[in-house]
Formats: C-alpha cells, structure tokens, sequence
C-alpha cells in the first residue's frame, strides 16, 4: 500500500503545478488592466501577490484531496475529487476574469445578478453564449 501512495501523491502535485501555471496566465488578464506600474518595487509587489494569491487559490483542491485520500485511503476517489475541484477553479477563476474585463468587478451575488438578470440597460448587457464560450477557453 506505501507504494501506491507515492505515485498518487506526485500526480496531484503534478495536477498542481499545471494548474498553477494556467492560472498565472489568467493572471495576467487582471495585470493588463493596471496602470501606473513605474517603480521597481510596485513591479516586485505586484507579482510577489499575484503568485501568492493565485497559489492560495490552485492549492485549494490540492489540500482537499490530499485530506479526502488520508481519511478514505481510496486512490479513485482522490483522483477524481482532484480532478473535479481543479476543473471548477479554473472554470471559476477564468469566469471572473471575462466578467472583471467588462464589469471590472470580481464575482459577486451583485455581478451575477448584473450579469444572468434579463432586461437591464445595454451597458450592462453579457450575453450568456460568452459567458460559455470563454469557460471553455
């Protein structure tokens, strides 16, 4: 059973690390609407948070699987856990993305109303085929 585990554990890291690197891309979608970035140490800031937040949020399935297959010792239901949160985080994570590009506010019970609510002014206007087809990016 030990070496089962190993195995296991390194594919989750590997999940990881892989989602990770996807979310820094969709990072840079909410660097690019910034300004004024002149100083070497605003630069240095700025990515030190972007890494650290974007790591909180990638490490969130990472920990719940890690504990799901520590309680049940059960190699297909970790992996599919794993598999299932990753995917929402990244699907969540790219959703606020194109909703903060035209609303330039994250996710929120207000936005989703602004954004799913039929018959608001035209300003406010997101059609849900976007809303799709961008997850899907």
């Amino acid at each position: 059973m030990q070496q089962s585990k190993i195995p296991l554990i390194k594919r989750l890291y590997l999940v990881f690390l892989f989602n990770f690197i996807l979310l820094l891309f969709i990072a840079l979608q909410y660097i690019n609407f910034l300004e004024n970035i002149d100083g070497f140490m605003l630069k240095v800031y700025l990515g030190i948070t972007t890494i650290s937040h974007f790591f909180t949020i990638g490490v969130l399935p990472l920990l719940v699987s890690l504990l799901l297959f520590f309680v049940t010792k059960s190699s297909r239901i970790t992996e599919v856990v794993n598999i299932i949160l990753s995917t929402l985080v990244l699907i969540v994570v790219k959703l606020d993305a194109v909703i903060f590009e035209q609303f330039r506010y994250h996710i929120s019970p207000i936005v989703l109303k602004l954004v799913l609510e039929k018959g608001l002014p035209i300003f406010f206007s997101f059609q849900q085929q976007t809303l799709l087809s961008q997850a899907c990016l």
